[in-house]
């Protein structure tokens, strides 16, 4: 069985997330669609507690309290946790047990017995090999990992936009892979079922919309340098400009799309 992952998720790329500046653009990403928090109900185990995979600065996991009131939530980079816990909804203070490191090298903070494990744009971060079989270990018999992302609808700007990033795009590797794909061939899941939310309206500033950009593997600042991510930064602008709205704010369509299955 291949174990090796595409090298744009290997750990040098994933390191990013250490980097306050891209920190700082990662709070601008899109929400994930509060209805999905109905089909997260569904799949969970009634009342037991929640794993959350590479948290990051905790967009999910703070719905993930309306489904448990007991939720960890691991992250490796310091920045995000900052972020997370700076950012807490109130409602959810002492529901959320942070844990700052990895699921794969945690040998105390994690208790197991979980009745759900997800992961939200971050499974292809984990090492797989050390990964899988440890969360297997924690979770319930019967429980599910669910692999959650979201996505842009189609928008006007899309090919330009996609043509720029292309060009200045930091990772040699810009093949396109599919997380779930990629595990389900090396045997590590097995996908059970697919649910896409129907889209929510995001409003952003043109600057918003940019920092979001940054805040993507390939796209930080720091990997750019200054000289790239100006020339990209106001290329962008250019792109997007002719569809900001009278508000000042580009308006776009955003799904939630999770994906659940036993590991293998």
């Amino acid at each position: 069985m291949a174990n090796s992952k595409p090298v744009r998720w290997l750990p040098e790329a994933g390191s990013q997330f250490a980097d306050p500046v891209m920190v700082a653009d990662y709070a601008a990403r899109d929400p994930f669609n509060p209805h999905s928090i109905d089909m997260l109900r569904a799949l969970a185990l009634t009342r037991r507690p929640i794993l959350d995979v590479g948290c990051g600065c905790a967009h999910l996991t703070y719905l993930l309290t309306k489904v448990s009131n007991k939720v960890d939530a691991v992250d490796p980079s310091a920045a995000m946790l900052a972020m997370a816990q700076e950012r807490q909804p109130l409602e959810t203070k002492g529901k959320i047990n942070w844990i700052h490191g990895t699921v794969e090298d945690d040998q105390d903070s994690l208790k197991g017995l979980y009745g759900m494990v997800t992961a939200a744009d971050s499974i292809h971060w984990t090492d797989w090999h050390r990964f899988f079989p440890k969360i297997k270990s924690l979770m319930l018999p019967n429980a599910y990992l669910v692999i959650v992302e979201r996505f842009k609808g189609p928008t006007a700007w899309k090919v330009d936009e996609k043509a720029l990033v292309s060009y200045h795009y930091t990772e040699k590797d810009q093949g396109k892979y599919d997380p779930v794909d990629e595990i389900s061939l090396r045997g590590y899941f097995r996908l059970d079922g697919t649910h896409v939310t129907h889209p929510i309206l995001v409003a952003k500033t043109p600057e918003d919309y940019i920092r979001e950009r940054h805040s993507r593997n390939g796209c930080s600042r720091s990997r750019m340098g200054t000289r790239n991510t100006k020339a990209f930064n106001k290329e962008m602008a250019r792109i997007i400009a002719p569809y900001v709205s009278t508000d000042g704010l580009l308006h776009y369509e955003s799904y939630t799309k999770l994906r659940w299955g036993i590991v293998l």
